[in-house]
């Protein structure tokens, strides 16, 4: 069971814990889609179940924030990507910055406690490696969490995912491990 979802990808601002701009992530958009496409298209050739996709432009007129809780909450998901803003607040406190609304700004806190029975988190978002963001998954008992350490650029960000998930279900058989694929995507990028 796999869960995609995507924040905002146009520029916006966040009221309160953040109160702060995100500049445009255009790249979000084709990343989700092309995350939920590989996994929807290979369902049958790597034993997935049907994904989920959560786009904002799906939820308009409604509580897109309010949405993604409910799609956490609706079953056990084994691997949730985000992709999207993530940011610390001036109280500390993580939070992924799904869009501007005020519902729309998920503590990760209540994110770990609703993905607390996924087995792989991949949050692809800047700063999300984050001791605030990783230890409280963790603590969870989300055996796997990645995430960037740093502001990354969209364009970096979209072609990491898309070597990450080849390699993890491409890869060479006895190499298809979660690190392995990290390690070659890392060298993608690099190369």
């Amino acid at each position: 069971h796999c869960l995609v979802i995507q924040g905002t990808a146009a520029p916006f601002s966040a009221g309160p814990p953040l109160v702060r701009g995100f500049p445009a992530i255009p790249m979000a958009a084709q990343e989700a889609r092309w995350v939920y496409d590989y996994f929807n298209d290979n369902q049958q050739r790597f034993n997935l179940a049907q994904p989920m996709l959560m786009l904002p432009q799906q939820f308009a007129d409604a509580d897109y924030g309010a949405a993604v809780r409910a799609a956490l909450a609706q079953q056990r998901w084994h691997l949730i990507h985000y992709t999207g803003h993530s940011a610390l607040a001036a109280n500390g406190r993580a939070c992924l910055a799904l869009g501007p609304g005020g519902n729309e700004l998920l503590d990760i806190e209540e994110f770990s406690e609703l993905a607390r029975q996924s087995q792989f988190v991949f949050l692809n978002s800047c700063g999300s490696a984050d001791a605030r963001f990783i230890m409280r998954l963790i603590e969870r008992n989300i055996p796997a969490v990645a995430g960037y350490a740093w502001p990354v650029l969209d364009s970096v960000a979209y072609d990491f995912s898309r070597a990450f998930y080849e390699n993890l279900f491409e890869g060479e058989r006895p190499k298809r491990f979660l690190e392995y694929a990290f390690m070659r995507s890392k060298a993608h990028l690099y190369n």
